[in-house]
């Protein structure tokens, strides 16, 4: 049996990593997630997963908010 481990070409994040880098609660990502504000991926098993470009994109986008 050959078993080899496939590495994904881009990283991606859990709901609770994205949540801690943009310093709200896991609740939260999910709901942004259910409202479109964040685009995620479902994985096997329902897990939702996350580009970090799209964590940043959120983060600037709220910088920009917050300096208004």
């Amino acid at each position: 049996m050959n078993t080899a481990t496939v590495t994904p070409a881009v990283d991606l994040l859990l709901p609770s990593d994205a949540a801690r880098l943009l310093g709200v609660s896991s609740a939260t990502v999910r709901n942004w997630i259910y409202a479109g504000k964040l685009p995620a991926l479902r994985l096997s098993g329902g897990v939702r997963a996350i580009r970090p470009v799209d964590v940043e994109r959120l983060v600037g986008e709220r910088a920009r908010e917050a300096a208004r």
